[in-house]
């Protein structure tokens, strides 16, 4: 709306902008002789810009307002999605529990599918170390007679990289060997539940 309640043309904000620079142009030109129809012509354009920024600014501080209700809501949903999780891991285990504790009970539910423990497979769990990433590992080379892509051997650091066999850690716990900071660990689950 301007100033006299009528409503205001809406011009998009480039073209604004473009219109106001050519009326700049036009006053710098002829600067001794501004005529009444070119100064009211800036003030429109002066207008039309201003109100083209209002918009912007408005769409983006709802687009703000947006962002930050989305992320209020993820963060909700984020939790539900964890308690969810929490109670789900709580019903299973209560399962298997009162299973194990019951183990002459046949469990079925009321079409007559049985629930049955199983035993998950046998996994390796080591109490030592940590499983590292690398990136940007060479193979096994010579440093000093690299000729890779160009890069000078100065660029180059060689790496020693100890990693736990577990073929041979799995062999020697299979022969009955005991190591302290390892074990096969075998979960059991309910199947159909």
């Amino acid at each position: 709306m301007t100033k006299d309640g009528e409503r205001m043309q809406l011009v998009p904000f480039l073209e604004a902008a473009n219109e106001l620079v050519e009326v700049c142009r036009e006053i710098e030109a002829e600067p001794e002789t501004i005529a009444e129809a070119l100064l009211a012509r800036f003030a429109n354009s002066e207008a039309h810009l201003s109100a083209s920024i209002d918009r912007r600014k408005a769409f983006m501080s709802q687009l703000k307002a947006m962002k930050e209700h989305g992320k209020n809501e993820k963060k909700a949903i984020d939790r539900a999605i964890k308690r969810l999780e929490e109670i789900e891991a709580e019903l299973k285990a209560m399962t298997l529990s009162v299973m194990r504790d019951k183990p002459d009970i046949r469990f079925r539910d009321s079409k007559g599918q049985p629930l049955s423990l199983c035993k998950a497979k046998r996994s390796l769990k080591v109490d030592y170390g940590s499983t590292l990433s690398l990136t940007g590992v060479l193979p096994g080379f010579d440093r000093e007679d690299y000729s890779g892509p160009g890069i000078p051997h100065y660029f180059i650091k060689s790496m020693t990289v100890y990693m736990l066999d577990k073929d041979a850690i799995a062999f020697a716990l299979d022969n009955g060997e005991k190591l302290d900071w390892a074990r096969f660990e075998t979960t059991e689950y309910v199947r159909g539940l």
